[in-house]
Order: C-alpha cells, then sequence, then structure tokens
C-alpha cells in the first residue's frame, strides 16, 4: 500500500503509478512541460518490457513514485 501526499487515502501500488501517470499525461497534454513526452515514452516502453515479470515491474513502480509524485506536482504548479 502506498498513500496519497496528504496520506488520507490508502491505494495499491498499481492504482497510484496508473493514477500519477494519467494526471501527468493529461496535464502535460494542456500545458507541455520540458521533456515530459519522452519521460512518458519511456515509462510506458519499460512497464511493456516488463509486463511479463511482475516482480521486477513492480520494483520499477516502487522505484519511480517517487519521482512521479515530484512531476505531478510540477506541472500542477505550472497550470496554478
Amino acid at each position: 500500500m502506498v498513500s496519497t501526499n496528504i496520506g488520507l487515502t490508502p491505494m495499491t501500488l498499481d492504482t497510484r503509478f496508473n493514477q500519477l501517470l494519467s494526471e501527468i499525461e493529461y496535464r502535460n497534454s494542456r500545458y507541455p512541460y520540458g521533456n515530459v513526452d519522452t519521460q512518458i515514452s519511456t515509462i510506458k516502453a519499460n512497464v511493456n518490457e516488463l509486463a511479463n515479470d511482475p516482480y521486477r515491474l513492480n520494483i520499477y513502480k516502487e522505484n519511480l513514485l517517487p519521482h512521479l509524485e515530484i512531476l505531478s506536482h510540477r506541472l500542477k504548479r505550472l497550470v496554478a
């Protein structure tokens, strides 16, 4: 289980990872920022490559989650 920034809603790693990735894609489509397109493409390619290895996929998502949290926060601030 992971929790959101303010710790109110516990959710699974997969759910939070997918939620953040979707939010980042949406915000970046409206307000392009830096190399976010490249990052999204790379993340999706890596997830597809690791789809057959759930253990490594879980580790990848777990390690990438802090980066996605920061990136999501930056994109929120860019829009605000």
